[in-house]
């Protein structure tokens, strides 16, 4: 029986070192990872290079099952699992067939087969038992409940949220100048989109997020992380005479190899890999020689196996690569902007810097040199409460600034979610305030709209909040009373990180009053 398991990322020296091929042991590992894991979690590698095909515990296939010429194996009732047999099924995973995308050096193979064998083999409370190959493909990624969407989202990399912890899971942007081809970045950056369907790691249906930026931003954002450089060696170049037959050969080598079972060219292949159509525009020829040579030298905890390629075979591969420069996803994408392609100005160094730290980018993407900030964004735990759902669901569509601080550049990107995922997110979040603080949500009423405006204005609270302030906006259509109410009167404990004095009760309801009505007129 096959097995499609997908495993890179070192966890314990738990097997034998099987040196690669001589000519990878002479280079060195270019980027280390910023934060290598300290202890063993063969869950969350099955989860990263294993359950986009087979499914994760209790699951017979996974969401990219459909793509692959035969089916995967259901290892839930693989005979090696049902027998407990660990030390088999590693000997199993070190000799794969051609079909089985397994790297036999991987020294974290026998926790992953003890995962396998203690996996439960029936489906998490509340979540169906499925296979990939029988649902509707856009189902596979988008069936997914409020909760998912926050955490695949990434939410809590910005937003302080309970029980959930920031994750850089983004791609790591050392290196980018050597990696991505200046034209290319520049178009992406103007108009990211998904260049992995499920999502980066496998299943982890992360997107990335459009912060809609200005050409100035795009242009200076590119010539930033254009400095970031490694230290690639040349890449070899095939004689101008023999370039034809020696792509030839590398495209036959990427067929028999197993390629196109995660990686798609035009029509044909997987989605579980990043799209090779136009990959010759996209990636630096260096860097593909590079990364043919051993994926893990640049990036520890990628879901790749070593293709195991003599220096031959990784020649033809990359000139192959090369030579895919036909209208890719990058292309269709742009081409349907409705502003066209505006052209960019010059980049600045120096503005791209104060760009990529403005807008949180190292929130999500590991680089040499960043840290995370913290998280500063409101309180998912409180915004069911503080935010009317009708708003909330228009705000994740087309978000909006609700302050007009000069000093503060963050913004809140566009996620591109279905009316249902930022209904079914609006319905999370309230469903977070009603179990963590649902105090909140109930207020004495009473005040008057009258008596709330005259506050208003005794108070001050327009030099702040007003047209010439830089705190948020007091919009009735936003902001539910109830929260403002105790907000007011607590805002030590519901206004994070905000100097507001508290008000008595009968203060606080009249303003609370006011706005509720004033915002609904």
């Amino acid at each position: 029986m096959r097995l499609v398991l997908v495993i890179a990322l070192a966890l314990a020296a738990c097997a034998p070192d099987v040196p690669p091929p001589a000519e990878t042991r002479e280079l060195p590992v270019l980027v280390p990872p910023p934060n290598p894991p300290a202890t063993v979690d063969a869950r969350a590698d099955f989860l990263a290079r294993c359950a986009a095909c087979h499914g994760r515990p209790g699951e017979p296939t996974g969401p990219a099952a459909s793509e692959l010429p035969r089916p995967p194996a259901s290892l839930d009732s693989h005979a090696l699992v049902l027998a407990g047999d660990v030390r088999a099924l590693v000997a199993r995973l070190r000799a794969p067939t051609p079909r089985m995308h397994v790297d036999r050096a991987h020294p974290g193979l026998a926790a992953l087969a003890r995962f396998l064998v203690d996996a439960p083999s029936t489906p998490a409370p509340g979540r169906p038992r499925h296979s990939g190959a029988d649902r509707p493909s856009c189902d596979r990624c988008h069936d997914r409940t409020g909760e998912e969407i926050i955490a695949q989202a990434g939410c809590a990399n910005c937003h302080p949220a309970s029980g959930l912890a920031p994750d850089r899971y983004a791609p790591d942007l050392t290196g980018t100048g050597s990696r991505f081809a200046p034209e290319y970045l520049r178009r992406f950056l103007a108009l990211p989109y998904n260049r992995r369907q499920h999502g980066h790691p496998p299943t982890r249906f992360s997107r990335m997020p459009d912060f809609e930026l200005a050409p100035a931003e795009v242009a200076d954002l590119a010539a930033w992380l254009g400095t970031s450089a490694l230290d690639l060696p040349p890449a070899p170049i095939a004689p101008a005479s023999e370039v034809a037959s020696i792509a030839a050969r590398g495209r036959d080598i990427v067929r028999t190899k197993g390629c196109l079972d995660c990686h798609r060219i035009g029509t044909e292949g997987g989605r579980m890999g990043p799209d090779l159509t136009g990959v010759g525009r996209r990636l630096t020829r260096d860097y593909l020689d590079r990364w043919l040579t051993d994926p893990r030298a640049l990036k520890p905890d990628t879901a790749m196996p070593d293709p195991e390629l003599d220096p031959a075979a990784r020649l033809a591969v990359t000139t192959y690569l090369s030579t895919l420069a036909a209208p890719s996803l990058d292309d269709a994408v742009h081409a349907n902007r409705p502003d066209g392609s505006p052209a960019l100005p010059e980049g600045r160094v120096g503005g791209g810097m104060r760009h990529f730290v403005a807008l949180g980018c190292a929130s999500c993407h590991p680089m040499a040199g960043a840290a995370a900030p913290a998280p500063t964004a409101p309180d998912l735990d409180l915004i069911g409460a503080r935010a009317r759902r009708d708003w909330i669901v228009d705000q994740l569509d087309r978000p909006k600034a609700v302050r007009r601080d000069p000093h503060v550049a963050a913004r809140m990107p566009r996620f591109r979610l279905t009316r249902d995922e930022r209904i079914a997110v609006a319905d999370a979040l309230a469903a977070r305030t009603r179990r963590l603080h649902a105090e909140v949500l109930t207020w004495p009423g009473g005040g008057t709209r009258a008596r709330g405006q005259e506050r208003y204005a005794t108070l001050g609270c327009g030099s702040c909040h007003g047209p010439a302030g830089m705190a948020p906006t007091l919009d009735g259509a936003r902001l539910e009373p109830a929260f403002v109410y105790h907000a007011l009167r607590d805002p030590a404990r519901y206004l994070r990180n905000a100097s507001h004095p508290a008000l008595d009760p009968d203060a606080a309801a009249d303003v609370a009053r006011w706005i509720a009505e004033d915002g609904r007129r």
